[in-house]
């Protein structure tokens, strides 16, 4: 990775995060991520818009915004263990990722719900 590529990556990266920290706060947060990882759910620099959900009404195929071992990211929810109060996300460009289905034509679909 070149010097500028992760001078640009920190950065978003660093978006990510200030969202998550807001979002985490109680705030409803509107960004345009960048990047392929969730196309064809979300395109880059689309819009998103995140809020606070209780965990509890996470199911599977929801958008969230994920603290991840520290790094942020908008994820697809793929498994949701109530039990152990655990959720599991998956890219949807993973095989493992679960069957979305297809979202209403628009300006786009906002990521919501934003758990961290």
């Amino acid at each position: 990775m070149g010097r500028l590529t992760s001078i640009c990556h920190d950065l978003r990266m660093g978006a990510l995060n200030a969202a998550a920290t807001r979002v985490a706060g109680g705030a409803t947060v509107t960004f345009r991520p960048s990047g392929s990882s969730m196309v064809p759910l979300i395109r880059s620099r689309q819009q998103v818009v995140v809020a606070p959900v209780d965990p509890t009404k996470v199911t599977v195929g929801d958008i969230v915004l994920a603290r991840v071992a520290g790094t942020v990211y908008l994820h697809v929810v793929s498994s949701v263990d109530p039990a152990r109060r655990r959720v599991q996300t998956t890219p949807p460009d993973r095989p493992e990722a679960p069957a979305v289905p297809p979202r209403a034509p628009g300006p786009g679909p906002d990521a919501s719900p934003g758990a961290t």
